[in-house]
């Protein structure tokens, strides 16, 4: 792993001790900030320059020749008089705050952060902070040694910096770093040195790391009249959470699956001021109709810093995470919620976050106290944009009869984006005049044994889009797709858990491979940046109804789970204990045993010790004390699997 992923930085030292003031010990300060970051683990990130017996047109003058980006006085300050420069005789002459403030709001767009390392020098922190981004300032008198322990514990901090682990923004961290060196040497004024924090100057300011965002997905089509609004919504709703939902013409309020909610939610998070603007990170959380939660909780509490967090009680894991939000500016994206309670579980956030949630439901956004954002289907110029990019054949999108009836398509696909993916990537490598082909099928589409299928779902242009492009596969590619109704909702399935499954069918890693990529490149699933597979929670509704459709009674959902089972018995016959993790079995065993109608042997298992041993190697506690037990099958799927 990389130590440092923060830009360069240009220090610039400035001191003074002006005649008939009492001394400091500068040069013992200046050491050791010196030692401290050539000692650093990341010491080629920083170059360190000092000025001594400053007058003040000597900081304009190491401004201009250096350029710095983190500006360091140290010397003596007068409270609203100002700070302690010397003159050309080497007595002390005060500059104001109000004049400091004048100077660096010139340099604000290099400036990151001016340390006044000088007592009573709140006063200037305050004028200086109104044109950069951090400051920090003394509110009282403080000690020689409390000063130099304080900036001798910020710059070892800066130096140590690595965003992977640590939390916040470089400053902000070392900023606390310091504060508890203080405390830590047994001095007092830890409360002295104050940090003020604004966001002024957006383009310089650290990136939030992103922790669980999804990549954008394939043939994205960016939406800036969605993402304006929305970006502004998200930026002045200071604690109040903003919900994008889905606006159907047939069902009011109810969110419309598939129109693209995660697809502009995760735009947003990866957008760079969204990210500049909660620079302490944006976390990412995965809900869906059977979201575990416990799992979810602790997952955010290491992201936090807590690394051994593993919480069994809903209540005791919000207040810790209350905690760990406290202090910091982050976003909090939840999405694919389905219930409020979900969501109230993750309702801990502290001042400076925001909460963002992506539902079919507008009720849990006002449930939540928030914002409703609903987000419009394509218009009709969009949605054959999208089709001739999925399809590669930007002709369509010109006058032609092709373009009469690809427009004919994007209205049979309701102008849905994950409609339109699937049904241009039908046409991709195929010539234009397939279009017609196209259309006949989404109109010959049985939408009245769709609706059968689907009770109540008002997604039949979407469901139509999925029917033919399933009918567009192989036969054994179709028996294939249907498979995945195997596998919980939302869970990423590594590529090594299908070659697993399929194995015993007769097919090699090749084919298992061939298999995927026509899945993906149909975009019948989504393949992430690791090679994980997921479906879309309706294409996931889709091969769970298919399953017990098209297959016989005797080869039921149990009996699919039981193949799956017996896939990996073969494969590790000394027993369960010795399966390897492939990112996927060791957390999700218990689920298809109980799926499978194997209680007995579940029981067994828990009660097995290799096999807890096993699993508590290689994953973290939290799956292990997940709960199992449920009454029935339409229940289990809200098991956290074990």
């Amino acid at each position: 792993m990389s130590a440092m992923t923060i830009k360069p930085q240009k220090i610039l030292i400035l001191a003074a001790n002006p005649k008939q003031t009492v001394r400091l010990r500068l040069d013992e300060e200046l050491r050791d900030i010196k030692f401290g970051l050539q000692r650093a683990q990341n010491r080629e990130n920083f170059d360190l320059r000092y000025d001594l017996a400053v007058r003040p047109r000597d900081i304009r003058r190491a401004i201009l020749d250096y350029r710095p980006n983190i500006i360091h006085f140290s010397g003596h300050g007068a409270g609203v008089q100002g700070l302690a420069f010397e003159d050309e005789t080497g007595f002390e002459q005060l500059v104001t705050g109000e004049a400091l403030a004048g100077l660096f709001g010139q340099f604000s767009h290099q400036v990151e952060c001016v340390l006044l390392n000088a007592c009573y020098s709140q006063v200037q922190a305050e004028a200086i902070a109104q044109h950069i981004n951090y400051v920090i300032g003394m509110n009282d008198q403080i000690e020689d040694k409390a000063a130099i322990e304080f900036v001798v514990g910020f710059y070892d901090a800066l130096g140590a910096y690595n965003p992977e682990y640590d939390s916040g923004s470089p400053v902000e961290f070392a900023f606390n770093i310091a504060r508890n060196a203080i405390v830590l040497a047994g001095v007092s004024g830890v409360s002295i040195p104050e940090l003020k924090k604004n966001n002024l100057t957006p383009h310089h300011l650290p990136l939030g790391n992103l922790t669980n965002v999804p990549e954008l997905p394939p043939h994205f089509l960016p939406r800036p009249e969605e993402l304006a609004p929305l970006k502004h919504k998200v930026f002045l709703s200071t604690k109040q959470p903003v919900g994008i939902t889905g606006k159907s013409r047939r069902v009011g309020v109810q969110g419309m699956g598939g129109i693209g909610k995660t697809a502009l939610a995760t735009a947003l998070a990866r957008d760079e001021e969204v990210r500049k603007a909660f620079p302490d990170g944006v976390f990412w959380v995965t809900f869906g109709q059977t979201p575990q939660i416990l799992t979810w909780q602790s997952y955010l509490a290491q992201a936090l810093g807590d690394k051994q967090a593993a919480f069994t009680e809903i209540g005791l894991a919000k207040a810790r995470l209350r905690e760990l939000f406290a202090d910091k500016a982050c976003l909090l994206i939840l999405d694919d919620i389905w219930r409020l309670n979900d969501a109230t579980a993750f309702d801990v956030l502290g001042e400076h976050c925001q909460m963002l949630v992506t539902t079919r439901n507008a009720a849990i956004v006002t449930g939540l106290g928030g914002q409703e954002y609903q987000l419009e289907v394509l218009d009709a110029q969009q949605a054959l944009a999208l089709l001739a990019d999925w399809a590669n054949q930007p002709e369509i999108v010109y006058s032609t009869k092709q373009n009469d009836v690809a427009k004919m398509v994007a209205r049979e696909c309701g102008y849905l984006p994950l409609a339109l993916a699937m049904v241009g990537a039908m046409m991709r490598g195929k010539p234009l005049n397939r279009w017609q082909n196209i259309l006949e099928k989404l109109h010959s589409a049985d939408l009245e044994k769709i609706k059968q299928q689907f009770p109540d779902y008002p997604y039949p242009n979407l469901l139509k889009a999925i029917q033919v492009s399933v009918d567009d596969l192989d036969e054994n590619y179709q028996q294939r797709y249907l498979d995945f109704a195997v596998f919980p909702e939302d869970i990423p399935i590594p590529e090594a858990v299908l070659q697993t499954f399929w194995q015993p069918l007769g097919l090699d890693e090749f084919d298992t491979q061939d298999v995927i990529d026509e899945l993906v490149n149909k975009s019948l699933a989504l393949r992430d940046e690791v090679g994980n597979l997921r479906l879309h929670d309706l294409q996931f509704d889709y091969v769970r109804k298919q399953h017990t459709t098209l297959v016989t009674e005797s080869e039921g959902i149990e009996f699919l789970h039981n193949r799956l089972l017996n896939a990996y018995s073969k494969k590790y016959p000394s027993g369960w204990h010795s399966l390897e993790n492939d990112g996927y079995i060791l957390q999700n065993l218990a689920y298809h045993l109980y799926a499978g109608g194997r209680q007995t042997e579940l029981q067994q298992l828990l009660c097995d010790f290799h096999w807890l041993q096993a699993k508590l190697e290689n994953i973290n506690i939290n799956a292990l004390l997940a709960a199992i037990p449920l009454p029935n099958y339409e229940d289990e799927t809200a098991v956290e699997t074990g």
